[in-house]
């Protein structure tokens, strides 16, 4: 996995390390004095400030209307979950180090449930910020945000660190106790081209580490024509430190694969990976299922237009501890193509069976698409798919239509996004719109507003 390399650090690379530690502490002690704060999927607060040309802008009060929220970098793409959910269609900005990121390009975003998720890794060096806005009817809190931690720096080299985090007792939870974890990570450089990095994770309240603790070793290794690399992680089913680690409670993961690329734009990509479940002690403790998968994939760039031909294979083994097993095999083939600088086509098809072991059950599906993306103006794309479904509920025929951007070239703060979605099941056709328009008439003002509608076969 590569973390994409922040575009500008926070802090200046002037101050030493000692500063950066006094400067970013300063900010989460600030988080839990200051009124309005910005929470992330962690937990983690930070304080913000009204001011436009500021990092930390967006925020101009604790009141409906417009929420800002800081989420910290977890070295994973993501979900990161917003402190409300059900926010406003297309009102949101997300910046990283200050950047500005493109939806669907760069990441994203369900209104519905208030997640993030980004098409890279996100450095845990870096700090998202998301501004966004809520109506008074329809928003909602998520719950589950906790206070601020309080961090120590107990030792910070060039590869090594070693940190005592202190979370405090949960808002959302009458008994929860405060927690302290202390994490260690250590990064190693074998040559030029291989890298390998360590981390391991105790919970520091209540012992029981097995169960509580966590430990994740890496090794990435690049050379000419290939890269290559291993992972193992294990969390314990007890194990809390999920958002701020990226592994998963109750899970130990073994993956090794590599990108082999075999001549000039013909690219092969193996991936082995087991996941064993862990059980909690409620449950007997011991392992529970565990799940193979084995995904091979072949790629070829075309030269003339920029696009490419794929073919893919997924095999996926889900073994119980009972002895039944469910395999399920996905096989996928997709071409895409740009037909001119401003118009981009693809076509695919995508198969999927399921056989259960000591059954003659077999399930079978499969989706044939043609979909096109093109960019009409500079700032105004359009984009549509149809896709036709064949499995055991039936045949179903979908049709997307999406346009997103400023559709008036002497007009850029004036903003158009339009979405359509018709599904013709064999229980009926429903049919999703969504026109949100939005306009800018001063820097320090944006005003937006649209129409939601849809319709079942029941209403």
């Amino acid at each position: 996995m590569q973390i994409r390399t922040p575009r500008k650090p926070l802090f200046p690379p002037l101050l030493t390390p000692p500063v950066q530690c006094v400067a970013a502490s300063l900010c989460l002690l600030l988080g839990g004095i200051l009124p309005v704060t910005a929470q992330n999927r962690s937990g983690l607060a930070s304080p913000l400030s009204s001011n436009e040309d500021s990092f930390f802008s967006g925020q101009r009060g604790a009141v409906l209307g417009q929420k800002s929220d800081m989420v910290f970098g977890q070295n994973v793409r993501g979900p990161y979950r917003l402190s409300w959910r059900k926010i406003r269609l297309y009102s949101e900005q997300v910046r990283i180090s200050r950047q500005l990121q493109i939806r669907d390009i760069d990441y994203t975003i369900d209104e519905d449930s208030g997640v993030l998720q980004f098409t890279y890794p996100v450095s845990s060096r870096d700090y998202i910020e998301v501004v966004y806005g809520v109506d008074v009817v329809g928003a909602e809190p998520n719950s589950g945000i906790t206070s601020s931690p309080f961090i120590w720096k107990l030792l910070q080299g060039n590869q090594s660190n070693l940190t005592l985090l202190v979370r405090p007792t949960s808002k959302s939870s009458d008994n929860a106790q405060p927690a302290s974890y202390l994490q260690y990570t250590q990064g190693f450089q074998w040559s030029k081209s291989s890298q390998l990095s360590t981390g391991v994770f105790l919970d520091m309240h209540g012992g029981d580490w097995l169960n509580r603790g966590g430990v994740k070793i890496a090794n990435s290794t690049q050379s000419k024509n290939a890269e290559v690399g291993f992972t193992y992680s294990r969390a314990g089913a007890l194990f809390t430190q999920q958002d701020l680690t990226g592994l998963t409670a109750g899970q130990e993961t073994l993956e090794i694969g590599g990108t082999f690329h075999l001549s000039k734009g013909l690219k092969l990509a193996s991936t082995y990976r087991t996941s064993t479940e862990l059980l909690s002690p409620e449950k007997g403790g011991g392992k529970g299922a565990t799940t193979q998968e084995r995904e091979n994939s072949l790629t070829q760039t075309l030269p003339q237009n920029g696009g490419s031909v794929s073919t893919g294979r997924t095999e996926t083994v889900v073994t119980n501890p009972n002895g039944t097993a469910t395999t399920t095999i996905n096989d996928t083939a997709n071409v895409k193509g740009n037909l001119s600088k401003r118009f981009q086509a693809n076509v695919g098809f995508e198969s999927q069976t399921t056989l259960i072991k000591g059954s003659d059950e077999r399930q079978y599906a499969q989706t044939a698409s043609v979909g096109f993306l093109s960019k009409v103006l500079s700032d105004f794309t359009i984009g549509g798919d149809y896709r036709n479904q064949i499995s055991s509920a039936g045949i179903a025929d979908i049709t997307a239509l999406k346009l997103d951007g400023s559709p008036l070239k002497n007009f850029k703060e004036f903003g158009l996004h339009f979405n359509l979605e018709n599904q013709s099941r064999p229980t009926g056709t429903s049919l999703t719109q969504n026109v949100m328009l939005d306009i800018a008439p001063y820097k320090f003002a944006k005003i937006n507003g649209g129409i939601r509608y849809s319709s079942t076969p029941t209403g």
